[in-house]
């Protein structure tokens, strides 16, 4: 839907920044956008260029295993598997409880970079401004 209210916008010579959230940070905006995604910015935590070996290894073994390029759902789908199958490694018991405490322990290195949870379970890691240039998605650098 972003990519089709882009193009609309852009077909009405709507010239203001757009703006999406992380939920379009998909190769479908790309295909589906196509030129009217140009100059798109969001905020993620995904980064495109995320160069980290254990990401690089993670996106090799999908497109050897599964024929799928990696995306931004593709990899916070995996690090959500990776941080709860950690959590539930240091459950006494396995209830919701148990599991929240476990999660609210420590930092977890993940293929995405760092992350900790807060008291109140909010996510604490870096986040960027992520940009469509010449039809890719790039890394406009980390907010502070």
């Amino acid at each position: 839907m972003t990519a089709v209210a882009a193009q609309k916008l852009r077909g009405l010579n709507f010239s203001a920044p757009l703006i999406a959230t992380i939920w379009a940070q998909s190769p479908e905006l790309l295909r589906i956008g196509g030129p009217a995604m140009e100059g798109l910015s969001m905020v993620s935590f995904v980064d495109p260029d995320n160069k980290r070996p254990e990401y690089l290894q993670f996106s090799r073994e999908l497109k050897e295993k599964f024929q799928k390029t990696a995306t931004a759902r593709a990899d916070r789908s995996y690090e959500m598997v990776q941080i709860l199958a950690d959590a539930l490694k240091r459950c006494k018991t396995i209830d919701a409880q148990s599991l929240k405490a476990a999660m609210l322990q420590g930092e977890y290195q993940t293929l995405l970079g760092p992350l900790k949870f807060d008291t109140y379970g909010d996510v604490i890691r870096p986040v960027y401004e992520i940009m469509v240039r010449d039809g890719k998605f790039a890394n406009g650098g980390e907010i502070q």
